[in-house]
């Protein structure tokens, strides 16, 4: 199994590459989020960055700070496709498990400050279009953001978005023939 996880800050196109990168490899894509999405559905709470982010460090607190990367493991292992693409790694711990797999590869994604800022102004995050420049800057600062600076550091991959989709999508073939070939060295 080979395991790719996208990580980057609000807005850098983590989305984009997953939705990329599973459609190129044929598999499904996991979200760290969506194990919070379901806690806050079951709680009648809206899905917003905000209740994101209290829950996750209420888990945390309550669990310990490997609580939500625990889940994903087992979410990755029972999936069972060759290929697991996964969205969002935020803590070194959930790096640590995405790392366990012996096959595996952390994509960091970033972008501008402004152009972050921006897409998040347009892609349709409930809540976000209306935030200021402030109010995103204020988020980027979130507890849930501040590890995300450890995660790029031991990234495998660092793919700049500041450019066209074909710019991006060029950049990802690149990376995924690497991926392709060490997985194939370890079959």
């Amino acid at each position: 199994m080979t395991v790719i996880d996208i990580s980057g800050r609000i807005g850098s196109g983590k989305s984009k590459v997953c939705k990329y990168l599973s459609n190129r490899y044929g598999t499904n894509r996991l979200r760290f989020s969506d194990i919070l999405k379901d806690i806050l559905s079951r709680l009648y709470l809206p899905p917003e960055r905000e209740n994101f982010q209290k829950l996750g460090k209420s888990l945390r607190d309550a669990f310990g700070d490997d609580i939500v990367a625990k889940a994903m493991k087992q979410d990755i292992i029972w999936v069972k496709d060759e290929i697991v693409v996964v969205d969002g790694v935020r803590y070194i711990s959930e790096a640590e498990m995405i790392k366990s797999f012996e096959n595996s590869f952390i994509i960091y994604v970033k972008a501008a400050t402004m152009v972050r800022y921006e897409r998040t102004l347009h892609r349709g995050e409930k809540g976000e279009e209306k935030n200021s420049y402030k109010k995103f800057l204020i988020s980027e600062n979130a507890e849930t953001e501040k590890n995300i600076d450890e995660v790029e550091a031991i990234a495998d991959f660092v793919v700049v978005n500041d450019g066209s989709f074909e710019e991006l999508y060029s950049r990802l073939d690149e990376i995924s023939k690497k991926i392709l070939k060490n997985q194939a060295s370890i079959e």
